[in-house]
């Protein structure tokens, strides 16, 4: 309880410092712009239901996700949602990173390991793309160029192999029918 008193007293002290400075305008603080707090907070709280024995595996993916929206809202209200239109990808992140919290803590390992890493991927796939503006459909394109001519050469090369592996084997069969006749 004593922890419990003394980190809430820590908050208050410093919301109301935050609101101190605000009023006479040595630095701009607007209390509104903390309501992500609010989602980080319930986020947070599943997670700790989980850990405490009280919540399922879905409490994982459940506080992951509002985690990590609660910073992309947070960051989007401090830089006045100038990179919103940048960092939407992350909103696939959120539950990517449940699932592989779930796989981590050894829930359904298979099907939430490819779930995360498949959202994971997707989402920093986009991230990059809208940051950088990197022309993905053309890497897609030559992806598949390339793709193509790795399964055409990968037939050839199990042909040669196949006619490899017959010449040698009738070679070692006419050998040994040779040595038998001697």
């Amino acid at each position: 309880m004593k922890t419990r008193n003394g980190f809430l007293g820590l908050i208050f002290i410093l919301l109301g410092a935050l609101l101190i400075f605000d009023h006479y305008n040595i630095i701009y603080f607007d209390i509104w712009e903390l309501w992500p707090l609010i989602i980080l907070y319930m986020g947070i709280k599943s997670e700790q239901k989980y850990f405490n024995g009280y919540g399922g595996p879905k409490n994982l993916l459940t506080g992951a996700t509002l985690i990590t929206y609660s910073f992309i809202f947070l960051a989007n209200n401090f830089l006045y949602w100038r990179i919103s239109n940048h960092i939407w990808p992350l909103y696939i992140m959120g539950p990517g990173l449940g699932f592989l919290q779930m796989y981590y803590y050894g829930h359904n390992k298979r099907h939430n390991f490819k779930m995360g890493i498949t959202l994971v991927t997707i989402s920093t796939i986009f991230l990059i793309d809208s940051m950088l503006n990197i022309p993905f459909d053309m890497i897609l394109y030559v992806g598949l160029v390339l793709f193509g001519l790795y399964l055409i050469t990968k037939d050839r090369e199990e042909d040669l192999y196949d006619e490899e592996f017959e010449d040698a084997y009738e070679r070692a069969k006419d050998e040994s029918q040779n040595e038998r006749y001697k």
